[in-house]
């Protein structure tokens, strides 16, 4: 009766030795599954913020881009319209000076049509 009291006791106690070894291995490979879920779905917002980050950076050098390319079309608008006005500065028809003033070859000095100049 000792022996089996003993041989009991000694089975239940390989059964419960059995099942915490069990329910640790669970355990354990539990955790390790849950760490790689953390880490993966840590993973994930850090490549969904760098995806922001790069749609932010693009739109933003096309900004500058457009901005560029505006301020080189005013700046292309401003020597045209510079060169327009001191070519219509030039060649005015509305302005009130009536002077004329011959450049031919074949005439010396300037003669002015208003100007008392006997020739």
């Amino acid at each position: 009766m000792a022996n089996s009291i003993f041989s009991q006791k000694g089975a239940i106690a390989a059964i419960a030795a059995g099942a915490g070894a069990l329910i640790g291995a669970a355990g354990v490979l539990l955790y390790h599954q849950l760490c790689n879920q953390k880490a993966q779905n840590e993973m994930h917002e850090e490549i969904v913020e760098l995806g922001n980050s790069i749609e932010k950076i693009q739109r933003e050098l096309e900004s500058v881009r457009k901005n560029i390319l505006s301020s080189a079309d005013r700046r292309r608008l401003r020597r045209v319209s510079n060169s327009t006005s001191a070519t219509s500065e030039m060649y005015s028809a509305n302005e009130d000076d009536d002077e004329f003033f011959d450049f031919s070859s074949d005439q010396e000095g300037t003669i002015n049509r208003d100007s008392d100049v006997d020739t």
